[in-house]
């Protein structure tokens, strides 16, 4: 009995194996038929032989019966295309938040979220202004540097040593010379001497 048992687990065992090996060779055969066979299609174009005896006419036209040449239609600029925001699209800040509270030695991390891809040459670039003094570039990013999202940082104690009011947003660019194709909402956030 137990010798029967083994002989049936033997061919079982066998037909697991042919299952598993089958598919192996059978694309092995179809990728050697695909690239071996010798009368298979390919792109090449040959030229046409003309017969020996064949006759070739010129024919002349004198300036008499030539036809002018027509005025040429001058080529149209090449139009570059733009990508087109759907109406619901915004920059989201993430943080952050408004009335935040910050030192003046802290370093800051602005984070913001663009859902849609960045088509090149298009960035997003972040700006924060203190009280009413000039407008300062974190700068431009033109792919997510935090998982999907934006991450700019600034160390405050660079940039000021009294308390203000710093404002930052976001803004969409289609490229560093143009103006901007969306900007995000205003945040402000305080810091503290």
């Amino acid at each position: 009995m137990e010798s029967g048992t083994k002989n049936m687990a033997k061919k079982l065992r066998w037909k697991e194996t042919a299952y598993i090996v089958a598919p192996f060779f059978l694309l092995v055969a179809c990728l050697a038929f695909i690239n071996f066979v010798p009368g298979r299609l390919t792109a090449v174009s040959t030229p046409s032989p003309q017969p020996e005896n064949s006759i070739v006419v010129e024919t002349a036209v004198s300036s008499a019966t030539a036809i002018p040449p027509t005025s040429t239609i001058p080529p149209t600029p090449t139009l570059i295309p733009t990508a087109t925001l759907p109406p619901d699209a915004e920059i989201l800040l993430l943080g952050p938040p408004s009335g935040s509270s910050f030192r003046q030695n802290d370093t800051i991390s602005f984070y913001a979220n663009w859902p849609l891809p960045l088509i090149e040459p298009q960035q997003l670039a972040a700006y924060v202004q203190l009280d009413d003094q000039p407008v300062i570039s974190l700068g431009e990013l033109a792919e997510p540097n935090t998982g999907l999202c934006y991450r700019w940082q600034l160390n405050m104690s660079e940039i000021t040593d009294t308390a203000v009011t710093l404002s930052w947003w976001v803004q969409l660019q289609p490229d560093s010379n143009s103006p901007p194709l969306l900007t995000s909402p205003t945040r402000q956030v305080t810091l503290l001497p």
